[in-house]
């Protein structure tokens, strides 16, 4: 095969990569979401204290443990560990933990922390007595930012200059929005009529519509690690590879105290970070404001039919994005540049959150939505439209800028400030909107309904700082421009240089 044919069909093997990840990512986002909302005891409050008390330390071990694994293994071989670990995982919930979470509860635990914490934060014992259950949902969670962000696309950027990554990247973020699509139609008729052979799991509509979606999850995640185990036999990632070698042979270490360090001296790794931070805080926020929506109007008794609803929320997610991703983004980067294409997503959160919270002030005003086959509330539409527009722009507009904007930074920099910001900023940014409910509810008491008010005044002071942090960042971008290619290049490294890891 010629060396175009074969570059062709590698890259037809990246958007067949980065669409059966982001389809594993999309079937678990509502049904993590579904889950914990209904633990008995918990409601959509206890979601709060998913990111601090759960998320953000996983993330903070998942990022030191492929630092580690970085230094000892080839990037093949750390690929094979994560996607294993998480797969692993997946599918002994599905068939053992689950089915037997009465069995590994922990009714006692939850009994003593609910004795020892104040009522407004009842919400939180739930979540350690179904500690497989807020697992899940962990592990759920830092599917995206380890998989698809920190190993997918970290491997992607070693392939492409800048040139190159402006004309490849809306066709692989095509797939991601391909799989949102795919991902809500599937979650919906599963939820409504499982397969007929999961019956013998159990017999409640529930039960068998989380079997069926866990086996597309699983089925899709082993998809994935035989795409990139082809890739990588046909030498897609030789980049990658040649990038590890001469670190390898240079013993070349760095641990997360060299990333934090990078970081703080790095311009662009900084705005970088403030950027994915708050745009964390802000989803977090309006994602828990739409899901207490989802709960008060559905209840308990009808859990497949919230997780169809949630679903519904990735199927218009993956048609705004399509729309963004090959009718908004090529000519914005052509008309505006960087910086214009970078600045839509805070103007799509503030236009069409406008309209999401300011219905919390009208929730008796009921509207006819086809799609879901029910009637939805006046805050539950324009929150799933909302969150359609806020997600949506995110995979077409703020992923690829925000992979374009480490484009140029020198190769150690870009690994280190990547795995932190990837791997551990996004979840930071995702505490932090947990954080904000805590003291609404230290004040309010366990109520998100309660906070709105309080919330919308955050919200639009936040996304005056993400436009700040984007126009910083665009200079900045402009400037290593402008300088000589060899520049920003690395000095060779001997190893009297090299710090020593953790």
């Amino acid at each position: 095969m010629s060396e175009r044919g074969q570059s062709r069909w590698q890259m037809i093997g990246l958007w067949g990569l980065f669409f059966l990840a982001s389809v594993v990512y999309n079937i678990l986002l509502p049904l993590k979401k579904t889950i914990v909302m209904y633990i008995p005891g918990a409601g959509t409050e206890s979601m709060a204290y998913l990111k601090p008390c759960f998320i953000t330390p996983g993330a903070l071990l998942l990022t030191y443990a492929h630092l580690q694994l970085s230094q000892r293994l080839r990037p093949l071989a750390v690929f094979r560990t994560m996607l294993l670990l998480f797969w692993g995982y997946f599918a002994a919930y599905t068939f053992i933990l689950h089915p037997y979470k009465e069995f590994f509860a922990l009714p006692l635990l939850g009994q003593w922390l609910q004795s020892l914490l104040p009522a407004q934060f009842h919400a939180a014992p739930p979540l350690f007595s179904y500690w497989m259950d807020t697992l899940f949902y962990t592990m759920s969670e830092l599917w995206g930012p380890s998989i698809i962000s920190l190993l997918i696309w970290g491997a992607v950027n070693q392939q492409f200059n800048e040139k190159k990554a402006q004309a490849s990247y809306a066709f692989l973020t095509l797939g991601v929005n391909l799989s949102a699509m795919l991902a809500g139609a599937i979650t919906t008729q599963l939820c409504r009529q499982p397969w007929a052979f999961v019956r013998s799991y159990s017999p409640e509509l529930w039960e068998q519509s989380l079997c069926s979606v866990m086996l597309v999850v699983l089925v899709a995640a082993a998809g994935t690690a035989g795409i990139y185990e082809w890739i990588s036999a046909s030498g897609g990632f030789d980049n990658l590879e040649k990038r590890d070698g001469q670190a390898k042979k240079h013993k070349e270490s760095y641990s997360l105290l060299d990333a934090v360090r990078q970081l703080s001296v790095e311009p662009r790794l900084w705005a970088i970070a403030v950027i994915v931070i708050v745009y964390n805080i802000v989803y977090t926020t309006s994602d828990f404001v739409f899901v207490k929506q989802v709960e008060l109007f559905y209840g308990p008794e009808h859990k497949a039919l919230s997780n169809a609803c949630l679903a519904q929320v990735s199927y218009y997610t993956g048609f705004v994005a399509l729309i963004l991703a090959l009718g908004v983004y090529p000519l914005s980067m052509k008309k505006w540049g960087w910086v214009g294409t970078a600045l839509m997503t805070p103007v799509l959160f503030v236009l069409s959150g406008v309209g999401f919270y300011g219905a919390q002030a009208f929730p008796e005003t009921s509207w006819g939505l086809v799609a879901l086959q029910s009637t939805l509330s006046w805050p539950l539409l324009l929150g799933l439209l909302h969150i359609s527009f806020l997600r949506g722009s995110r995979y077409s507009l703020f992923d690829a800028t925000k992979e374009i904007a480490y484009i140029g930074i020198p190769h150690q920099k870009q690994v280190q400030g990547k795995a932190l910001i990837d791997g551990l900023a996004s979840r930071i940014g995702k505490s932090g909107g947990s954080i904000l409910f805590f003291v609404c509810y230290a004040f309010l008491g366990n109520s998100i309904v309660a906070a709105v008010p309080f919330l919308v005044v955050l919200m639009g002071s936040l996304s005056l700082y993400w436009v700040i942090a984007v126009i910083r960042l665009g200079r900045l971008k402009k400037v290593a421009e402008a300088l000589p290619e060899d520049f920003l290049e690395e000095p060779a490294l001997t190893d009297a240089a090299v710090a020593p890891s953790l």
